[in-house]
């Protein structure tokens, strides 16, 4: 099965919006082939920035198609961290001055992230606590950003035996003096039941809030994630605000991987201080 062809222009644009060369590398594989055209269809069809798929190439019986890249590696979860050093590889060949590597049940407003100011970072994204036993803090895998030196640290690194991609980019660049910049735009939001994250928002990009990806869901909704982005306006952030004594005021939030009390006690403040 062939993959559809996108739009040759879309292939090779370029961000206006700085000096930035942006490449989305959609990390993906034969078997969510589904998701991967749920996104040509929709966020990826006429794209802000150049995108392309990354597929492990062993195992294919088929020609890449023309915004894809077989890579020599396991088209399977377990070399998902190979595919990334791989991805990163072609895309400093390449030329890109920053790589964004994204999922392929992410959607994702490219016009939004050029604008984001994620090029002034060399490692951003959606910032969580260490796990697993390593020790440093790292971007949520459905969306990051590496500028060139960071992509040119983990193509040289080690792979440390850690599964997920994202914990091995996280403690690797974190080695090398690189820390993670935090971006509250990036979400997660309900996903089927599906997700083993702690989900932190309740709408996707829509008309009047600034989100700019959110994650994880499956295929079935990239479409009804696109007629929101394009028609839908924010529940959040074009509702009017009440007014009121504490309507000046911020609260803050001391919490320590307890995300369920976290999000019960901003629900319970929302519901009893609305301004």
């Amino acid at each position: 099965m062939k993959s559809p062809r996108i739009q040759k222009s879309a292939l090779q644009c370029v961000s206006s919006w700085s000096n930035m060369k942006l490449l989305v590398a959609v990390l993906t594989c034969q078997q969510n082939l589904a998701r991967a055209n749920a996104q040509r269809l929709t966020w990826a069809k006429n794209p802000a920035c150049d995108v392309r798929f990354f597929l492990g190439a062993r195992g294919l019986d088929r020609e890449p198609g023309p915004d894809e890249v077989f890579l020599d590696v396991d088209d399977t979860y377990e070399a998902l961290p190979l595919k990334l050093k791989l991805a990163l590889s072609w895309s400093h060949a390449h030329g890109y001055t920053h790589t964004a590597k994204t999922d392929d049940d992410v959607f994702l407003a490219t016009d939004r992230l050029i604008k984001s100011g994620c090029d002034a970072f060399d490692y951003w994204g959606r910032v969580r606590g260490a796990s697993g036993g390593y020790m440093a803090p790292y971007c949520s895998g459905f969306l990051y950003v590496l500028s060139a030196k960071a992509a040119v640290v983990i193509m040289n690194a080690t792979h440390n035996g850690d599964l997920a991609e994202d914990r091995f980019v996280g403690n690797t660049l974190h080695a090398a003096g690189m820390v993670a910049s935090h971006d509250r735009r990036l979400r997660l939001i309900a996903s089927n039941g599906r997700s083993r994250s702690a989900l932190d928002f309740l709408e996707g990009p829509r008309q009047g809030n600034d989100i700019i990806a959110v994650g994880e869901f499956e295929h079935v909704t990239m479409l009804e994630m696109l007629r929101q982005y394009k028609r839908e306006p924010s529940k959040f952030f074009c509702e009017h605000i009440p007014s009121g004594p504490l309507d000046r005021v911020s609260i803050m939030v001391k919490t320590f991987l307890r995300d369920g009390y976290m999000q019960e006690c901003v629900r319970r403040i929302r519901k009893s201080l609305p301004e």
